[in-house]
């Protein structure tokens, strides 16, 4: 068989709003600082002045919601140090957040895995 090859409409002008027709933002994001510049997403920021040169390592844990805050503590420092070992970055490069999910709001093998099993 032969490779398939992959098409996309274009957009049209009638799918995208006008300029004039966006909504605004009244007040200015708010922005953390970062270096000598700032950012509206934490997500997007660059390294400046890590040993790899790269972005930060911006670390997102999903998990049922009920951690203590020691675990989490000692699951920082963990990830921090593999992070600095292993990825040739600084520790105040690595960024760490945790989303303690509901089991009510997780569905797994078709579920929702606070319903019994």
């Amino acid at each position: 068989m032969g490779a398939a090859s992959l098409t996309s409409e274009p957009i049209v002008p009638e799918i995208l709003p006008p300029a004039s027709d966006i909504v605004k933002r009244r007040d200015p994001a708010p922005t953390l600082p970062v270096g000598r510049a700032t950012c509206h997403n934490p997500a997007a920021r660059v390294a400046t002045g890590s040993r790899g040169g790269g972005t930060m390592p911006n670390i997102s844990i999903q998990w049922y919601a009920g951690r203590t805050q020691q675990q989490k503590r000692e699951i920082v420092a963990a990830i921090t140090d593999a992070m600095v070992k292993i990825g040739k970055t600084t520790p105040d490069q690595v960024h760490i957040v945790f989303q303690d999910v509901e089991r009510s709001n997780w569905g797994v093998n078709g579920r929702l895995a606070s319903d019994a099993s």
